[in-house]
Order: C-alpha cells, then sequence, then structure tokens
C-alpha cells in the first residue's frame, strides 16, 4: 500500500500524482499498472541524470541530491538556497527549482472563470527574462562540447541578451566580445563594458 503523501511521475506527462489521483484519471486497474510503471522508471531517471551530471566533466552528484530524480536543470543554486544566500550572481537565476515569482493580480475585474497573475521577471539577476537565455545559451554550449575553456564568445545584442551572457561568461571564464550598435542606451553599453564584454560598436548612420 502506497503512502498517501507518496507522489511518482506518470510516464505520460512527466508531472508527479499520488495513488489516487493515477485511480482516478487511469481507472482503478489502470492506474494500478501506472502507478507501478512510474516507480520502475523513477530510477533510470535518476541514473540518466547522474549520467549528464558526469559528461559535464564534474560529479555534481551532491548537487542533485535534493532534487527530483527527472530534474533537467543545469543550474547550482549553491548549498545556501533555502536560507536564500547566494555566493554568486548566476545562483540567482529562475528554474523548476527557483521558479519566478508570480503574483495574483486580485483587483482585475471582469474575469469570471479565470485568475490573472503576473510574473515577475525583473527578479531575474539582471532584471530581464533574456538572463536564462543567456546562460542556457553557454551551458547548453559546455555540455554539447561546443563551448571550451579556450572558446571565445561573440553575441551582436542590443543590450539584455549581452548582460545575461557576460554574468554567465564571467562566471565561467570565458571572454566575450559585443558587435553593438550606438543607437542602443549609453547605459547598457556602459554596463557591459563594466562587466568584461569587449564592445565593438557600430554606428548605424553609415
Amino acid at each position: 500500500m502506497a503512502p498517501k503523501t507518496e507522489k511518482r511521475s506518470d510516464p505520460g506527462d512527466g508531472v508527479k500524482y499520488s495513488r489516487g489521483q493515477f485511480d482516478e484519471y487511469y481507472g482503478k486497474k489502470q492506474g494500478a499498472k501506472q502507478w507501478e510503471a512510474a516507480g520502475q522508471a523513477a530510477p533510470k531517471a535518476k541514473a540518466k541524470v547522474k549520467a549528464k551530471a558526469k559528461a559535464r566533466g564534474k560529479d555534481r552528484a551532491d548537487i542533485w541530491s535534493a532534487r527530483p530524480a527527472d530534474s533537467e536543470s543545469k543550474l547550482d543554486h549553491g548549498p545556501g538556497h533555502e536560507r536564500r544566500v547566494y555566493a554568486n550572481i548566476t545562483q540567482l537565476l529562475s528554474d523548476e527549482h527557483n521558479p519566478t515569482p508570480l503574483v495574483l493580480l486580485n483587483k482585475v475585474v471582469g474575469l469570471k472563470h479565470a485568475k490573472l497573475c503576473a510574473k515577475l521577471e525583473w527578479r531575474n539577476p539582471f532584471g530581464s527574462v533574456k538572463d536564462r537565455v543567456g546562460a542556457s545559451l553557454i551551458l547548453d554550449g559546455i555540455e554539447k562540447g561546443h563551448i571550451g575553456k579556450d572558446t571565445k564568445l561573440v553575441e551582436p545584442t542590443s543590450g539584455n541578451t549581452g548582460l545575461g551572457l557576460i554574468m554567465m561568461a564571467n562566471t565561467k571564464g570565458l571572454p566575450l566580445t559585443v558587435p553593438i550598435s550606438t543607437r542602443v542606451p549609453q547605459e547598457k553599453r556602459n554596463a557591459l563594458r563594466f562587466l568584461g564584454a569587449k564592445l565593438i560598436e557600430l554606428d548605424d548612420e553609415l
């Protein structure tokens, strides 16, 4: 008999459900089969995660130990995550274990059958959803072997993507060159330069 609090990932959609929810959705007989299949799949998913961690060149079993076995996150939020104490800015990036906050908009009128929430993207390290884009580009490139310790990164940007890239590039010790329009606000260009990016400023009037 499964504990009432136990949940398993449904092989069909990857979402975790209790034993009762399996029966409710599939019916009692098929629900029992799906429950058993979910239990057998969990160890395989955990082994897959560990294999991916080793493929990145470092055994991160200690980092992943507190995460769900089927987690696909590449981020390390550090040992102080529960207390919200971080060693560097990249540990603030959002993923399934550190989701971007949602705020219910209680005063919005005219919606009878829906709840409306605002997603607070300004909670990203540099205040933009592009922080996740920049970090993911570099982390994915490292995982797939396209980016190494001697790689030089080049990315034309109007500002926000560049900030996300230089944040992760600094963490990994990678140089970043940014071709950028002179029409981009001076404060964004200054921020990129201050953070260590080499700027190639392009005059759009030509």
